[in-house]
């Protein structure tokens, strides 16, 4: 959903920020910590269209910029390189 643009949210389980950490402009996708904060956060972010368009810009801007199959490929190479 990030690459394509979409306002992302997830639940903050660990290794998550490590993917999708929050940059120098903000978060990248918006994560919650249980039901409550989930409903807050939607109820908020479904009524705030140019934070919500922003948060997806960013996250769709992470993903073209570390996430890519080049990305994977070049971290495929250096794992088989430490064999």
């Amino acid at each position: 959903m990030a690459g394509a643009g979409i306002c992302q949210i997830a639940e903050d389980l660990p290794g998550t920020r490590q993917w999708f950490p929050d940059g120098d402009g903000g978060a990248t996708i918006l994560m919650y910590k249980d039901i409550a904060d989930l409903r807050d956060k939607l109820a908020y972010i479904l009524t705030h269209d140019a934070e919500r368009e922003a948060l997806a810009r960013r996250a769709q801007a992470h993903v073209y910029a570390h996430h890519t199959y080049d990305h994977r490929a070049a971290r495929f190479e250096d794992l088989m390189d430490d064999l």
